[in-house]
């Protein structure tokens, strides 16, 4: 039986998200938005449910915190809500709170605990991890097929459901980089040029490091110095997720130390994740901390841009030459995190435009989500390939052999609807086709 006194100091925790939930009207604008909802028809699934349970919660009409804790953790966390709502609230950022004071109250799990504070807390740990990781994955992979699928042993099925598993890098980007990393550029310049961070990200570092470096030499392309800080790790978004507070406080902490903001103009990621993670998250999730470290958030948020748009704006691009005879159609799946939370638009599409070996077919809902959502593929496996088959379905009439996206983790999703269905269409970074081009100015 539930503490009633516990239940009271829960509410009471509960009641620092009463202004931001009060301006709710229930209009319903969330729900037509919703993936979640598209998926599974449930009131709690969208927004506007979860706000009303927050508000049980304060008012002590639910007293069943684990109930409570599983109807909230429900989200994709895509922020579509918020660009429908018309109140201009942001539910996506009051259920991660919600979730931080859940967690507070009824304790992180062993296992969470494991991989949130003894490893993805501490960079350099996590980093050997990954490393002892990429050497010991050849071990249980026991087949490889034509199309790139990766099948495990029995002995993992349970936990992988028959999923395509994108293998770890034997070489992450961390020590790659080192190969291409010009550590004077700044001082050859005399620092007359724009200067880029660039934040690598947990996916990138050690799953698709091509990628990063494809970023750097674009930026570079593109006449920036470039600025990439060692000892990076992940931007806390998986720990802020599960509700891990403390966990997502060291990295903000440890990359602010990392990235200071006198050494920049511009911070950007190949991970539409981690830059809106920075830009947005960061400064909403930490606004009760000291003054000094919400000083070196705010200016660290206010240069995170996009790097599409970075890219585009630096190199005016605006024509489209024209394609190939035999290019091959492609389509342009839009990040949540870049199109809901930047407003990105037109710039990827721009740039995919410049080469000339790929014919651009615009697909339908272009931003409608992937269903990934992070731990959500992981705990509601079922719904996140429901959600991806809708988006398989807007992929085929577009007839693209390539999709290409702006997040890593959106490119695991996808390419494991692909594999398991056996259509014969890869996923690309942007960053890895604008890289072909060289983005050289026409002449």
């Amino acid at each position: 039986m539930t503490n009633p006194s516990s239940i009271k100091s829960l509410a009471h925790s509960m009641k620092q998200l009463q202004d931001e939930c009060a301006p709710c009207t229930r209009c319903g604008m969330c729900q037509a938005t919703c993936p979640l909802f598209e998926a599974t028809g449930k009131e709690t699934d969208t927004a506007r449910g979860k706000l009303a349970i927050i508000y049980g919660i304060m008012e002590g009409i639910l007293s069943d915190a684990t109930r409570v804790s599983e109807k909230i953790n429900r989200c994709l966390l895509c922020g579509s809500c918020a660009t429908k709502c018309p109140r201009n609230i942001r539910p996506h950022e009051i259920i991660i709170r919600a979730r931080s004071i859940l967690t507070e109250y009824m304790g992180l799990s062993s296992i969470h605990k494991i991989i949130f504070r003894f490893f993805l807390a501490r960079p350099d740990r996590f980093d050997k991890l990954a490393e002892l990781g990429a050497k010991g994955q050849n071990m249980i992979r026991v087949k490889k097929d034509k199309a790139s699928k990766r099948e495990f042993s029995k002995l993992f099925a349970p936990f992988l459901s028959s999923r395509f598993i994108k293998p770890l890098s034997p070489h992450p980007f961390h020590q790659l980089k080192n190969t291409i990393y010009d550590h004077t550029q700044n001082e050859e310049t005399g620092r007359k040029k724009i200067r880029v961070a660039l934040f690598t990200g947990c996916l990138i570092d050690k799953l698709y490091p091509e990628t990063g470096i494809s970023s750097y030499k674009v930026l570079i392309q593109s006449g920036m110095d470039v600025y990439i800080p060692d000892h990076q790790g992940c931007c806390g978004m998986p720990s802020l997720a599960s509700g891990d507070m403390n966990s997502f406080k060291k990295l903000v902490l440890h990359h602010l130390a990392l990235f200071p903001t006198t050494e920049f103009d511009y911070c950007v990621s190949a991970c539409a994740t981690c830059s809106s993670t920075i830009k947005y998250l960061w400064p909403s999730v930490m606004r009760n901390e000291p003054p000094d470290i919400q000083r070196k958030i705010a200016v660290l948020a206010s240069k995170t841009v996009d790097i599409c748009q970075l890219v585009c704006t630096l190199k005016k691009v605006e024509n489209k030459p024209d394609a190939y005879k035999n290019a091959i159609p492609v389509t342009y799946h839009a990040p949540c995190h870049q199109r809901k939370s930047f407003g990105i638009e037109k710039e990827p599409l721009l740039l995919i435009k410049e080469n000339p070996h790929y014919q651009l077919v615009e697909m339908e809902n272009a931003d409608t989500c992937c269903g990934f959502g992070g731990s959500f593929n992981l705990k509601y496996h079922d719904i996140s390939s429901e959600i991806g088959m809708k988006k398989r379905a807007s992929i085929l009439k577009t007839g693209a052999k390539k999709v290409i996206t702006g997040c890593p983790a959106c490119m695991i999703q996808l390419q494991d609807i692909f594999n398991k269905n056996g259509d014969d269409i890869s996923v690309v970074h942007i960053m890895d086709i604008v890289s072909e081009t060289v983005l050289k100015d026409k002449t």
